[in-house]
């Protein structure tokens, strides 16, 4: 397999390529460093690219992975775009940076409907993938890479990934997550939308969500810490985590386990019922299944708390 060190797509991470957006009226300034050295347009890049650095304002991203050795950027709209509203890129030595529109204009940019897909080489182990999206939805193919980072405030988000840090910030909208491989930390803060996480191997699972269901299966994952207002969660796991710390106020908390799974569980529920086709022993708000080895925390105010085998 080549290994290419370093994918690098974010927007504003770092302050020599800060991009910053501001209205005025039905205007928008762009602004972000460098912005002499961007050109207007579908791009392919040919040289060897260590870091892409990415900050798109409005608009659905697909990140697809193929057999290639270049990087493709295709940009699509609604209407025919004019230089300034067009995607704008930079190579820097080995860094890629990708900017929505062009900087320092105010620029009509409502009703484009522009759509962005990247196109990168999927035998590459990449060090960093980065993505920072204010309103569309984003697909992406199996990435590789040491981590991936995304924040988006709006819109749904399929992403398919092998990476050992795997950080993802998302206000409101849908996320599907698929992560293959052994993943060493994965965390997740979400306001609204349901999440649906579906892990290979991973050490640490942090789940952070305001409203929305969650769905969680994993073949092997060794802590999860997950804390969340309303919706139900379900977690499908192959094997019992070390682990686990559930924090909910509404909705029902469902396990599904191998039959015999050996775990203690602490269970306190304002308003609820502890259901199990497992069998258990108990001692007050403890529970404990098989040999007791696994540990459990479950808080919830209301909502029953169930155990199902799989099996």
């Amino acid at each position: 397999m080549k290994i290419i060190k370093g994918l690098f797509l974010a927007g504003a991470v770092a302050a020599a390529t800060l991009f910053a957006g501001c209205s005025f009226g039905s205007k928008t300034y762009a602004h972000y460093a460098n912005a002499d050295k961007y050109v207007a347009g579908n791009q392919e890049i040919t040289e060897k690219i260590d870091r892409i650095d990415i900050d798109y304002i409005s608009g659905d991203i697909k990140l697809l992975t193929e057999d290639t050795d270049k990087v493709t950027i295709t940009e699509t709209a609604k209407i025919e775009l004019d230089a300034d509203r067009q995607v704008h890129t930079w190579v820097e030595g080995s860094t890629l940076h990708v900017r929505y529109c062009a900087a320092d204009k105010r620029l009509d940019l409502n009703n484009l409907d522009k759509r962005l897909e990247i196109i990168i080489p999927g035998d590459v182990v990449y060090s960093d993938v980065n993505i920072n999206l204010t309103s569309g939805d984003l697909e992406t193919g199996n990435i590789k890479a040491e981590s991936i980072n995304l924040d988006s405030t709006s819109g749904d988000r399929v992403v398919n990934c092998e990476a050992e840090t795997i950080t993802i910030n998302a206000t409101s909208g849908n996320l599907d997550l698929t992560q293959s491989g052994k993943s060493d930390d994965i965390s997740i803060d979400a306001t609204s939308g349901s999440l649906n996480i579906k892990l290979d191997e991973a050490k640490n699972l942090v789940v952070n969500a305001t409203s929305g269901t969650l769905k969680v299966e994993a073949e092997s994952v060794e802590n999860i810490d997950t804390d969340s207002s309303s919706g139900s969660k379900t977690f499908i796991l192959a094997n019992v985590p070390e682990s686990t710390t559930v924090n909910a106020t509404s909705g029902d908390v469902t396990f599904s386990l191998p039959s015999d799974a050996g775990f203690s569980a602490v269970i306190n529920t304002t308003s609820g019922d502890v259901r199990s086709n497992i069998p258990f022993t108990s001692n007050g708000e403890t529970y404990t299944f098989g040999n007791g080895t696994g540990s459990m925390d479950i808080d919830t105010t209301s909502g029953d708390v169930i155990f199902d085998a799989l099996d």
